[in-house]
């Protein structure tokens, strides 16, 4: 170990020079340089005070008795600040703009708690804020995961030590129904022949595609590819949620439509729908085609359900767990049976008519 205090020398015009101030060096057991720093004080004794400090200092925090020297840092910032730099570091991980739109909604969360810092995140003021938020409740249980996920990002940088809300519960929610809705094949039919025709294309490429709305926004020309024998849509890495790049096979139906509204001469890297419909006109064009935003069970019909509509419309068809999964894109098969099949519209009593015939023996008379 070294551990002393000096002045530090040089010459100047053939005379040696001393400096006013004493100096520290400073190298424990662990480590492999020395650090050498100004003390800012003439005094000898006070220099080799606020040396030997310095050392008890960091001899305690390579112990774990003191947090590191990053946790008084990051105290200091705002949360928002810090979740900047967490976005940005996603970013350059090359995260979908999905994926950051999902974690940037932690700035609501920190304002309706009243988070400022990391002192404020407590786990009593995230469960007094969810006791009286109207969020639904898997929305609250995903923006605890999304702020789990945030810690463990601050833990790695070395900037806390560990997350407040570890230990506090998702909220249930396995008796909760679906809060979205497929439409049957007939209520499709209805919805393309009530529609405009600009949006009566993007809703019929989302019931073949399962393609998300973000995801129709960004494709451009050059993204369809009909010269194959398997014409097919190509959904490039960064647009998509995964984020990995898929080829989605296209029904004739969907290439006719497309090429009728290709226009004459564009660039391939033109995007090919001007604008996706929002809610507000979504809601316009079931009210055309007589169909109910909400049914009695407050199950809706936005347009991400034109991709529970495509998975639905799969498992009635009888696909394959595995081939189901493969076509909505997802990392597990449990993810696309639990949240993307509405029971209600598979063939459930074609199934149980479909097994053998069994009959109990003939009672005899008395």
């Amino acid at each position: 170990m070294i551990c002393h205090v000096f002045k530090r020398r040089r010459r100047a015009n053939g005379e040696l020079l001393e400096s006013r101030e004493w100096f520290g060096a400073l190298r424990l057991d662990w480590e492999s340089r020395t650090r050498r720093w100004c003390l800012g004080t003439p005094d000898c004794r006070e220099a080799e005070r606020l040396l030997h400090a310095e050392r008890v200092k960091a001899e305690k925090r390579h112990h774990g008795l003191i947090p590191p020297e990053e946790h008084a840092v990051a105290q200091g910032r705002s949360l928002n600040e810090l979740l900047e730099a967490f976005l940005a570091d996603l970013r350059l991980l090359g995260r979908a703009e999905g994926t950051l739109r999902k974690y940037r909604y932690m700035h609501v969360l920190f304002e309706h708690c009243r988070w400022k810092k990391i002192g404020d995140v407590t786990a009593r003021s995230f469960c007094d804020w969810r006791a009286h938020s109207t969020l639904a409740p898997r929305t609250l249980n995903a923006l605890l995961k999304d702020t789990g996920t945030f810690f463990r990002w601050l833990r790695r940088q070395r900037m806390v030590s560990e997350n407040p809300l570890e230990f506090v519960p998702c909220m249930d929610t396995r008796r909760l129904e679906k809060f979205r809705r497929a439409l049957t094949e007939g209520e499709v039919r209805r919805l393309i022949a009530a529609a405009p025709y600009d949006r009566a294309v993007i809703y019929l490429l989302a019931v073949y595609t399962g393609l998300r709305r973000a995801e129709i926004g960004q494709l451009t020309i050059g993204d369809f590819v009909f010269d194959s024998p398997a014409p097919f849509v190509r959904v490039r890495a960064s647009t998509a949620k995964n984020p990995k790049e898929s080829q989605l096979r296209l029904r004739p139906e969907v290439v006719e439509a497309i090429r009728s509204v290709l226009p004459d001469s564009a660039s391939a890297t033109e995007r090919m729908f001007s604008s996706v419909p929002r809610v507000r006109t979504f809601k316009k064009d079931l009210e055309r085609a007589g169909i109910a935003f909400a049914d009695g069970d407050a199950r809706r019909v936005d347009f991400h359900a034109l991709r529970d509509t495509f998975g639905t419309h799969l498992a009635a068809s009888g696909v394959a767990p595995f081939v189901l999964k493969e076509l909505m894109r997802h990392s597990t098969v449990q993810q696309s049976e639990k949240y993307y099949i509405d029971a209600r519209h598979l063939p459930l009593a074609a199934a149980v008519a479909s097994l053998p015939a069994f009959s109990l023996p003939l009672m005899a008379v008395l």
